[in-house]
């Protein structure tokens, strides 16, 4: 317990705890984005599946604890490492139940987009993104 009060007293603590708020809040928003990004791709065409889907799931069947040794000898042991480390654990389960959930979207709205006539763009944002979000909400929950 003195050392809890000697590190609050110097501010030790609440520099390290920030430090580590903002890693963390960083690496979330890289690894969301990522996930979301390759996600679409995988999930709305057949080559981006073909070249995406494959690297990812290696890299779900390996844990992000087995990679640390190789973060370290690739990247050092600086904030870089921590963040990719930490982007990666989240990445994974976003990307996993968002490709999941797109590949889900029922094929009537597919169809009703097609005959309304609506572009890629106006497809993603009106028909795809909305039926992937209880996939996304999942994998942003996972452990």
């Amino acid at each position: 317990m003195a050392t809890f009060g000697d590190l609050i007293a110097d501010g030790r603590l609440q520099s390290n705890l920030l430090t580590s708020v903002q890693r963390a809040a960083i690496a979330l928003v890289a690894g969301v984005a990522i996930g979301v990004a390759l996600a679409l791709l995988s999930g709305l065409t057949r080559l981006g599946e073909a070249i995406v889907d494959g690297p990812v799931q290696i890299k779900r069947a390996i844990p992000t604890l087995a990679l640390i040794p190789l973060a370290i000898i690739w990247f050092g042991i600086g904030e870089e490492m921590k963040i990719i480390m930490i982007a990666l654990s989240v990445f994974v389960p976003v990307y996993i139940n968002t490709h999941a959930a797109l590949r889900g979207v029922d094929a009537r709205y597919v169809e009703l987009a097609e005959s309304v006539g609506l572009s890629r763009a106006q497809f993603v944002r009106k028909v795809a993104l909305p039926g992937a979000l209880p996939g996304f909400s999942s994998g942003c929950g996972s452990p």
